[in-house]
């Protein structure tokens, strides 16, 4: 949405707006790129405790690919 401001600024020729727009969507896309990271850390943790539960404590009884998936909780 900012970008599209931004871009409206800019071809009203308004610089200030511009740059202010553009600004706001340069922070909300790295406020988005560090929500999405969170939230892929916490459906990752949702996947191995999906995998505690249906497999099992003992990950030698595990299926070798969620051995792999879910090394780094181990």
């Amino acid at each position: 949405m900012y970008a599209k401001l931004s871009l409206c600024a800019k071809r009203e020729k308004v610089k200030i707006e511009e740059e202010r727009f553009g600004k706001l969507s340069d922070d909300a896309f790295d406020n988005y790129q560090s929500q999405l990271t969170l939230g892929e850390s916490i459906e990752d943790r949702k996947g191995f405790e999906q995998v505690l539960e249906t497999f099992g404590q003992d990950p030698d009884v595990w299926p070798s690919i969620f051995k792999m998936k879910y090394q780094h909780f181990l």
